[in-house]
Parts: structure tokens; sequence; C-alpha cells
């Protein structure tokens, strides 16, 4: 089968930024405005974590990752009596609001590194790392946490941890084969006819089991992906011409057409707003 993640990855730049490594004692914040989805790695000691403002706190394992997909606003807390080794570093997938990636997972993502010994692993590399002290330490954590993110995105993959949404979708033998070439070459002119092809199914059965793993019709679906390649790439200051032959429209009329009717908003007000990755 060809690589499932390649394609996404490719399109949607994963990043990563450590920005703390060390003890916590007591309560500590983070909030949806900062704009970043969180990562959190749980070594040892006792932990608690409330995954919504002003939700209840609930024990972590341990050891445990902690995937905020994105911006969220929630709260980790160690008992005062108590302390916790924590790595935690910011997370972009690199898209807009619909990036695939992100849209999939899901918000928390808590992964006990006991059952995922891959994981672990590289965990324990981060952590050694971030204690280290050597020369480029920052840059290697970062590049290190990205890794990380690589794996948990195969390990929801391999799991099948998610229940809709597209790596619901590239977890099913048969709408990953549509799904990859969609992701792949998304300016081709995709009909439902093609992708249950390329899925090796009628087209009638092909909808009906897309619709009910993905969530969406393949028709919604290839705008969605279409519209979150064309938000990433605007951001990146791309012309609006150029971005719309990229992701599979004729004009850069039919492109803001799709931005309004989707988003409520032309391409050039969406910028404006502010920008992204």
């Amino acid at each position: 089968m060809a690589d499932r993640l390649a394609p996404l990855l490719e399109r949607f730049h994963l990043s990563a930024s450590v920005f703390h490594s060390g003890a916590l004692c007591g309560l500590a914040s983070f909030d949806e405005a900062d704009g970043v989805g969180h990562l959190h790695l749980f070594d040892a000691g006792e932990a608690f974590l409330a995954p919504r403002a002003g939700g209840e706190f609930e024990p972590l394992p341990r050891p445990a990752l902690v995937l905020f997909p994105k911006p969220t606003t929630h709260r980790l807390f160690v008992p005062e009596d108590r302390e916790a080794t924590l790595l935690c570093a910011s997370v972009r997938f690199g898209g807009g609001a619909g990036d695939p990636v992100s849209c999939s997972l899901p918000s928390p993502l808590v992964i006990d590194l006991v059952a995922a010994p891959a994981l672990h692993g590289i965990a324990r590399l981060l952590f050694d790392e971030a204690f280290s002290g050597h020369c480029g330490r920052q840059q290697a954590v970062d590049r290190l946490a990205e890794l990380l993110l690589i794996h948990v995105l195969r390990h929801v993959l391999d799991v099948g941890l998610v229940e809709r949404g597209a790596f619901s979708g590239l977890g099913d033998p048969r709408l990953a084969r549509a799904l990859v070439g969609l992701h792949a070459r998304p300016a081709e002119p995709w009909t439902l006819q093609r992708m249950a092809e390329v899925a090796g199914m009628s087209r009638a059965r092909f909808a009906a089991h897309f619709h009910a793993v993905v969530g969406q019709t393949p028709g919604d679906y290839l705008a969605g992906y279409r519209l979150a390649l064309a938000e990433a790439a605007l951001r990146r200051g791309r012309p609006v011409k150029q971005v719309a032959a990229e992701v599979g429209y004729g004009s850069a009329s039919a492109l803001a057409r799709v931005f309004r009717t989707r988003m409520g908003v032309a391409p050039g007000e969406l910028l404006r707003g502010g920008s992204g990755d």
C-alpha cells in the first residue's frame, strides 16, 4: 500500500516547539487564545488533566502522552505535596481550521506509553535530550518532538483510535487507496466514479461506505481538503490564482466563491484576519 501519511505531511507542515521540561508542582494553565495545539509528556510522579475550560481533573496514566491537536483551553495539576516530571511543546499542523490531520484526531488524545513501547522509546530520548545540556539542545528536542508526533499519527492509524475523519478512512484498506490519491493529487478531476474505481468498489457502495467511515460525503471531503490546502498556501503568501490551479479550481474567482460559500469570507479577508503557519 502507498504511504498513507506522506501526502498529508508534505502539504500540512508539522512543527513543534518545546517550551518546558522539568518538574511541575501545582497548576499549569493553557489557553486556546494562544493559537497553538499542545503536546504534554508526563514521565514520573502524579498528575491530573482538566481537558476543557472549567472541566473536572482526571488522573493521567504514568507515563503518558497527551496531545491537543488544536488550540484548546486546558489545565494540568500536580498536588502540592507531589512532584511530576513533565515536558510540554506547542504544536502546529500547518493548516487552517479545517486541516484533515488535526480535525481527525481526538482532543485530547491520551496514550498510556506503557502500552505503546515505540512511542515510549522516543519519549525517553526526548526527555534524555531535554535534560542533557548539550549544544543544540533546543533544536534537537524540537525535532524529536516532531518525530514523536509522526509516530503518534502512525500509532493512531495502526491501532484504529479514531472513528471518523481522514484517519478513520486511511485505516480502511479500500478507502485508503482513494484517500491517498486525493491527498497526493488534489488538482485532478476527481469524480465519485473515479474515486470508487480507485477503491475497487461500486459507486453506490463506495459513497455509502465513505460516509459511514469518514463522516462526510466524498464530495464534501474533497472540497474541504482542497479548501484547507488553499488556506495553508495562501497563508504562506502564495498568489490566489496559482493556489486555485494547484488545488483543483479553474480560476481565482472560482476559489474565491468556494471560500465565501464555505467560510463566509473572501481569501483576502481571511488573510487580513491573521496569519497562520
